[in-house]
C-alpha cells in the first residue's frame, strides 16, 4: 500500500514501509529488539534524505531520534547528532511554508539550532581515536592521478567505512552551514556587513574539498567496472596506511556507490564553489555511472 505513494521513487517506498513497521514496533523498546541494527540503518536512511533540499522531507518515526545503545561507536554517536537535522530541515520548510515566511524570530530560532546542531558535530571530531583521523597520501601511483584528483589533494582512512562516516560528517555539516546562510540571507539584521556570510561560505568551501580529496581514496585509478580482484584497481597510500586487501577488494564494488551521494549534493549551485570544482565534481559523477552502468 505505501509503494503505491511513492511508485515514482521505490527506496522513499521501501523507506517509508520500514519505518511504519518501526511505528508498529514502537511500544517495545529497541534496546531489547534483534531488529536495533535494522532500526539504526533506516535511521541513516532518513538522515541521508534529508542532506539533500533536492529530496522532499519523508515523516519520521513517532520516537524520534531512535534510542540507541550505551557505548555507541563513533558512526552512532554522529547519527544520534544528525538525526537533529533532520528536525532542522522540518522546521525549516514549515516555516518557507507560512504565509510570512520572513519572520526574524523564528530566523533567528532557527539559527540558534543550526548553530547549536554544527557546535555539536564540530566536536564529534574531536573526540574520535586517533586511527580515525585521515592522512594526507604520500605515495600517489599515476594512474590515480590521471583518473581523477582535485587540487591534487587525496587523504587516506583506516578503512572504507571511516571515510564514508567522514563525508557523512561533512554532508551534514554543509546543510546546516547552508540553512544558516539562507537565514542570514532572510534576515539581513543579523550579518549586517555580511562578515558571518562569509565565514560560513569558506567552511562549506572547506568541507567540500575534504569530500573531495576522499576520491582518490575511494575510487583509487578505477574508471570502468572490474572484476572482485586484488590488483586491478591501484590505490594512494601513506607508511602509516598502507593499501590493505580488504580494501582492494571491497572498494571497486562499494567505492562508487559510497561516493556518488556525496558528490550529487556537493552540485547544488547553492554552495557557490569554484566553476573548476563543479566540473571535476560533475565528471566524477559521470565516472560513477560508467563504473556500475557503462554509460
Amino acid at each position: 500500500m505505501i509503494a503505491t505513494k511513492d511508485s515514482e521513487f521505490p527506496m522513499r517506498a521501501h523507506l517509508r514501509g520500514a519505518i511504519a513497521l518501526i511505528n508498529e514496533k514502537n511500544s517495545k523498546p529497541i534496546e531489547q529488539s534483534p531488529s536495533q541494527e535494522v532500526f539504526h540503518t533506516i535511521e541513516a536512511q532518513i538522515i541521508k534524505n534529508s542532506r539533500s533540499f533536492s529530496n522532499p522531507m519523508i515523516p519520521t518515526p513517532i520516537v524520534w531520534p531512535l534510542p540507541h545503545a550505551r557505548n555507541p561507536s563513533p558512526k552512532v554517536v554522529l547519527s544520534s547528532i544528525a538525526a537533529e537535522i533532520v528536525r532542522l530541515r522540518q522546521t525549516w520548510e514549515r516555516m518557507l511554508n507560512q504565509p510570512q515566511p520572513e519572520n526574524e524570530t523564528k530566523i533567528k530560532s532557527i539559527l540558534r539550532k543550526a548553530i547549536e546542531i554544527d557546535v555539536n558535530l564540530v566536536s564529534w571530531t574531536h573526540w574520535l581515536p586517533e586511527h580515525w583521523v585521515p592522512i594526507a597520501a604520500t605515495m600517489i601511483p599515476e594512474a590515480v592521478r590521471a583518473a581523477g584528483m582535485y587540487l591534487n589533494r587525496c587523504d587516506c582512512y583506516a578503512d572504507m567505512w571511516i571515510a564514508v562516516t567522514w563525508n557523512t560528517f561533512r554532508d551534514c555539516r554543509i546543510l546546516v552551514q547552508r540553512i544558516m546562510l539562507r537565514c542570514l540571507s532572510m534576515a539581513r539584521s543579523l550579518d549586517p556587513d555580511g562578515r558571518r556570510a562569509i565565514a560560513i561560505t569558506q567552511t562549506i568551501h572547506k568541507l567540500a574539498d575534504d569530500v573531495c580529496a576522499s576520491v582518490p581514496y575511494l575510487l583509487g585509478s578505477q574508471i570502468e567496472s572490474v572484476r572482485m580482484k586484488p590488483g586491478l584497481v591501484a590505490y594512494p597510500w601513506s607508511e602509516t596506511r598502507p593499501v590493505t586487501q580488504t580494501h582492494s577488494m571491497s572498494a571497486p564494488l562499494m567505492g562508487p556507490w559510497h561516493l556518488f551521494p556525496f558528490m550529487r549534493n556537493l552540485c547544488d549551485s547553492d554552495l557557490g564553489l569554484p566553476p573548476a570544482q563543479y566540473q571535476w565534481i560533475q565528471d566524477q559523477i559521470n565516472r560513477c555511472m560508467v563504473i556500475y552502468f557503462q554509460r
